[in-house]
């Protein structure tokens, strides 16, 4: 059995993310207002072209953990590498103190504008809809 960061987009749009997923079985992707992230079950060129005709032209992101063909029509702008890492321990925030505030909707300007001066990665006007 694959774990599930093999896929982490496929995976999240399937599972605690599925609220915000679009697509169908084979690919699926979040408003480019939330994410930029797609996902695709299998990586391939036909999953590719399908995703292509379902979605906009504004630039998207695809996790592969593979080097991959990518077919044209798709305009391939580049690539990173990428490292997951992972904690399999567990923790305990019991007597953390709790200070944070909620972040709502009328937050999302100064979110914004905090993305402008820090570039943290994709971050749009509805990505708050992931939750907290």
């Amino acid at each position: 059995m694959e774990h599930v960061l093999d896929n982490p987009a496929w995976n999240a749009l399937l599972t605690g993310n599925s609220h915000l997923a679009h697509g169908n079985n084979q690919v699926k992707y979040f408003d480019k207002e939330v994410s930029p992230f797609v996902g695709l079950n299998e990586i391939t060129t036909d999953s590719l072209l399908v995703l292509y005709e379902l979605i906009d032209d504004s630039p998207r992101l695809l996790v592969s953990p593979t080097e991959i063909e990518v077919p044209a029509p798709w305009k391939f702008l580049y690539s990173i590498n990428g490292y997951q890492m992972v904690f399999d321990g567990t923790l305990s925030f019991n007597n953390a103190p709790s200070q944070a505030t909620p972040l709502t909707a009328a937050h999302v300007p100064q979110m914004m504008a905090l993305t402008q001066l820090t570039n943290p990665g994709p971050f749009a006007s509805r990505t708050l809809e992931f939750g907290h």
